[in-house]
């Protein structure tokens, strides 16, 4: 079974090393649609780009992201070899049919606002959600100088921006909102995993989700009481370790070889898919009582992570024996942070995460346009009880 990705919150990974975990842990990656309309012809990865993503940099990234983003939104002229270089991958990649760049005319039109934008005034009006923004925020924001980029243009001659509603900081927190709801409609959508290298997002995600299962609309349709909604989901918001390959071995790789080396690696890979899978059948299946606490770290701790351990060990093996190199391994699953975590969050879907944290009432009317298609979503998420499964990149 295929795993896709779906990177968030920009709408390209400009971290070569991202892009390349991103390679090894799923079949292919997509990226939000542009939130700016350009001219005819800037659909591909290395000819889009949106200044939203040099906004957000600014105010979550370090110096170089936002000089990246800014030589990312210039002509090619402006390209430094790391950009010159990273754009001939992603052109590889997007031929293969492995990168896939979304397109919508509803969020790219500069006629009106964010197609989810009562989703988006939920958020900037939750304490929660507003307050994370404001604490993983950079305490000034970061912009580029303008020698940086000397005699830089903009590629295709310039965009149309849609109107913006919320304005100082509260823009800040509308722009993460956006962002976050445009790829929980698309992870239900298209059938992805929301992907992010930045803890905000994973934090944002959870925010929403503490926000939906204290809606008394969720609670009702879910036919669960408050106190076991919340068993739920602090028993099911594990952390599992996927990967073991260490980032310098990763970086000297071109994307090419990790392709190949992954082919290789497809009956190991499809292993763990299969623990994480058996994990959330066997929680979604559960009785919802105290005694699911010790039941499912049984499962996690007994079955679960012994099993991705070894798979993750043999991984390391293929590696070496593919590319004939010698790993030194130091990041161990019960002591660091794993490069890569999943967080899996059985019968919740997205469009339920992005419907139930909206509006305690009429949420469906709320969403305006879209309201009929994510009803069907939810619906649709309902019966093949499909989870919420979402993808931490520790890098920082």
């Amino acid at each position: 079974m295929s795993l896709d990705a779906l990177f968030l919150p920009q709408i390209v990974c400009l971290r070569e090393r991202v892009l390349k975990y991103m390679l090894l842990n799923f079949d292919r990656i997509f990226f939000l649609p542009n939130d700016v309309k350009l001219n005819a012809g800037h659909s591909t990865i290395e000819r889009r780009f949106s200044i939203f993503d040099g906004l957000l940099l600014s105010a979550y990234g370090s110096r170089a992201d936002v000089y990246y983003a800014s030589m990312y939104a210039a002509e090619p002229t402006s390209w430094d070899d790391r950009m010159k270089k990273l754009m001939d991958t992603y052109r590889f990649l997007e031929e293969e049919g492995v990168c896939i760049p979304l397109q919508d005319e509803q969020f790219e039109s500069p006629y009106h606002l964010h197609p989810l934008q009562d989703a988006v005034d939920a958020d900037v009006n939750d304490a929660a959600f507003a307050s994370l923004c404001e604490k993983y925020r950079n305490p000034k924001f970061l912009m580029p100088s303008p020698e940086s980029l000397p005699n830089a243009t903009v590629k295709g001659g310039g965009l149309m921006m849609r109107p913006i509603r919320y304005k100082r900081d509260k823009a800040v927190t509308a722009m993460c909102s956006e962002r976050v709801n445009t790829a929980l409609y698309y992870a239900d959508l298209k059938q992805l995993v929301p992907v992010s290298d930045h803890p905000l997002f994973t934090a944002l995600y959870g925010a929403k989700l503490q926000r939906a299962i204290e809606n008394p609309w969720f609670l009702k349709e879910h036919g669960a009481q408050d106190q076991v909604t919340r068993l739920k989901i602090s028993v099911l918001s594990w952390q599992l370790f996927s990967e073991v390959i260490p980032p310098e071995s990763v970086d000297a790789k071109s994307a090419k070889a990790i392709l190949d080396y992954k082919s290789e690696a497809t009956e190991l890979q499809e292993r763990y898919r299969k623990y994480v899978r058996a994990m959330e059948a066997e929680v979604a299946a559960a009785a919802w009582d105290e005694s699911l606490l010790s039941e499912v770290d049984k499962l996690v701790r007994r079955k679960v992570v012994p099993e991705i351990e070894r798979i993750s060990e043999q991984k390391k093996q293929l590696w070496e024996r593919f590319f004939g190199e010698a790993l030194e391994v130091v990041t161990r699953p019960r002591v660091f942070l794993p490069i890569v975590g999943a967080t899996l969050i059985p019968t919740v879907s997205y469009s339920e995460l992005l419907l139930y944290s909206t509006a305690a009432t009429a949420a469906l009317a709320a969403l305006g346009g879209l309201g009929p298609k994510i009803k069907e979503l939810v619906v649709e998420g309902r019966q093949l009880r499909r989870s919420a499964l979402f993808f931490l990149l520790n890098f920082r």
